[in-house]
């Protein structure tokens, strides 16, 4: 995990892509060479250009680490089912 300017930490994958879309703002590389690197759409590479023109390389991170489960099982069901 990398930190990132805004103190949230980055994943060795996404810090890969911050490379690969930061070639395509640079102008190195198309989108459509970024997106057979990635191994995405390339209307998946325009929306995660558009994430770090506008945010940064933190646009990249996901909002979704830290927070619970969606299938988690509150604790009684949980008992319960391993009951």
């Amino acid at each position: 995990m990398l930190r990132v300017d805004t103190g949230r930490l980055m994943s060795q994958r996404e810090a890969g892509r911050v490379r690969v879309v930061q070639s395509v703002l640079d102008k190195r590389i198309s989108q459509g060479e970024a997106a057979i690197q990635l191994g995405l759409s390339l209307r998946q590479v325009k929306r995660l250009c558009r994430a770090v023109r506008e945010q940064g390389p933190s646009g990249l991170i996901s909002r979704r680490r830290g927070a619970p489960s969606n299938r988690r099982m509150r604790s009684l069901n949980a008992s319960a089912a391993w009951a």
